[in-house]
């Protein structure tokens, strides 16, 4: 063999002509002219084939040993999961932290064959078991109702809009069975960026209003605008139709709930306390973040002042809101017996939706 040329493993096919050749009493010189192998590599071969009973397949190979040890990896493992700061802790201080020198890269390669992987933070708002309790039971009271049930509610909830539509990437390390796992998520707060609050509803597939507001949404101010819009909203439906809005303090203020009982339109009852992801439209908003990153990244990155960008979002934030499409909407309301399940499954804590 010629110094430049690159040593070749010898395939199942050749072997298998070893062990014809040699069955026809064939010498080891002979057969390596007929394959074009040196006569040592077909001895070799033809001994380790004996060895194997006859078989033709390699044998297993060491391969490059691991960087870190079993200990190390245990070690690893518990630190990159023993608290909710430690799930956020970048992979190259995990490695700093490592008993065993090593990078970055082996700690996410160690880490993905204990089937933890880094995914991007799941973002909840704080639930105890006060309030999961809570939640259960209501999940519990509805939970037969059905498609038909969710298409009589018409949807309605606040939305603050900001220039930005996130406020940053966060990862964590989790299997994926955990991403639910109150570790996990980002439980979220309040913001106190450039933004405009909204107010909107749907029913089945049809969309309401989008309305914006210039001051803080008090229950003066709530009142005046539920005497606008869910007269309207609320005639276009059959007697069975129900309104439905959160706790919030205007929502729930005495001169709101006198109004609902003086025109005998329905309301939902003792709507469970932290829980966007039984009220779908939620999702519409977030439908119309996304939207807006997409379309209006001038007005994120806009030197102008706050006025100038309040202004942009309440130009902008209708067009959005428009372009939701009737058939989004509707799969969000037939959902609701899946988001009820899931709760209920969940037992009043995190859901997927």
């Amino acid at each position: 063999m010629a110094p430049s040329e690159k040593r070749r493993e010898l395939s199942e096919v050749e072997k298998g002509m070893i062990i014809a050749f040699r069955y026809l009493k064939m010498s080891y010189a002979s057969i390596g002219q007929i394959i074009g192998r040196p006569k040592s590599t077909i001895a070799m071969a033809a001994r380790r084939i004996a060895a194997r009973n006859g078989s033709c397949k390699n044998a297993a190979r060491s391969g490059r040993p691991k960087k870190l040890s079993p200990a190390a990896q245990r070690h690893l493992r518990r630190s990159s999961i023993k608290s909710p700061e430690a799930r956020r802790m970048p992979l190259a201080e995990l490695a700093a932290n490592s008993p065993t020198p090593v990078s970055a890269r082996t700690v996410k390669r160690t880490l993905g064959t204990m089937d933890f992987k880094r995914n991007l933070e799941t973002v909840r708002i704080i639930l105890d078991a006060q309030k999961a309790e809570a939640r259960l039971k209501w999940c519990q009271a509805h939970a037969k109702w059905t498609v038909s049930d969710w298409r009589k509610v018409v949807w309605s909830d606040e939305c603050s809009v900001s220039r930005y539509s996130d406020a940053g990437r966060v990862y964590v390390t989790r299997t994926s069975h955990e991403r639910w796992s109150s570790d996990c998520v980002k439980q979220n707060g309040n913001d106190t960026r450039v933004a405009v609050m909204f107010w909107g509803c749907f029913y089945n597939g049809t969309k309401g209003p989008l309305v914006s507001f210039d001051a803080n949404v008090n229950s003066e101010l709530y009142l005046d605008l539920i005497q606008g819009v869910v007269p309207e909203i609320m005639d276009l439906m059959d007697e069975d139709g129900i309104f439905m809005h959160d706790n919030a303090r205007p929502h729930t203020a005495k001169i709101v709930k006198e109004w609902f009982q003086a025109t005998g339109y329905k309301v939902i009852e003792d709507w469970p306390p932290y829980s966007p992801d039984l009220n779908p439209i939620e999702h519409v908003w977030r439908r119309l973040k996304i939207l807006f990153g997409q379309r209006y990244k001038e007005i994120r990155f806009s030197t102008q002042g706050p006025a100038a960008i309040k202004a942009m979002l309440k130009e902008a934030v209708p067009k959005l809101w428009d372009a939701i499409d009737s058939r989004f909407l509707e799969s969000l309301v037939e959902s609701m017996p899946r988001r009820i399940a899931a709760c209920i499954e969940a037992k009043g804590y995190y859901t997927k939706y």
